[in-house]
């Protein structure tokens, strides 16, 4: 709203004053957005948003982690019980498991 205030065309690229206006007035729009309240919240809003979104990273790694974990365990399970329900079974779920472990 500040830039606006001063600077009315800033918003709009397709303005025919837009461009001399940016040129012209550049400075006067950095102090702006840097020495602002406005611009100082923004800057510290936009680092919040860098650093949660490190922290959502994370956690996605972190549960890509035990996703990973899980599916072994259920593999193992399945193992077990395909071995005790006999021959036929293990052997079919070897083929399965031979087929999961080739490359497309």
């Amino acid at each position: 709203i500040r830039l606006l205030e001063r600077f009315p065309t800033i918003d709009d690229p397709w303005h025919a004053g837009f461009a001399t206006s940016l040129e012209r007035d550049a400075r006067a729009i950095v102090a702006i957005l840097d020495e602002s309240e406005e611009g100082r919240e923004h800057r510290d809003a936009n680092e919040a948003l860098v650093a949660a979104q490190a922290r959502v990273d994370e956690a996605r790694v972190a549960l890509a982690l035990r996703m990973r974990l899980t599916h072994a365990w259920d593999t193992v399970r399945r193992a077990i019980d395909a071995r005790e329900r006999g021959d036929e079974v293990w052997t079919s779920f070897l083929a399965l498991r031979a087929c999961e472990d080739r490359a497309p």
